[in-house]
């Protein structure tokens, strides 16, 4: 066997372990990314509205208070 077949198997390792770490990176960018654009949307105050397409993730960036939560809940709660 010669060297260059015996050294596959780590070049092959050392490959995956540089993809993983590509992929782990990408993860955490991509996280970063998704908060400045809920930044961007839950800057409009619309999109922070009860009913919005937006509101449960905005939330997350801009809680209620509590005052504005017993505000929501008495404002739909049932009769």
């Amino acid at each position: 066997m010669s060297k260059a077949r015996r050294l596959s198997p780590i070049r092959l390792l050392g490959a995956a372990a540089m993809a993983a770490g590509c992929l782990l990176m990408t993860a955490c960018q991509s996280s970063a990314q998704r908060k400045q654009q809920l930044q961007a949307l839950c800057a409009d105050p619309s999109n922070r509205a009860p009913g919005s397409d937006y509101f449960q993730e905005c939330q997350s960036l801009y809680p209620l208070t509590d005052r504005q939560r017993v505000n929501l809940y008495l404002q739909s709660a049932p009769q």
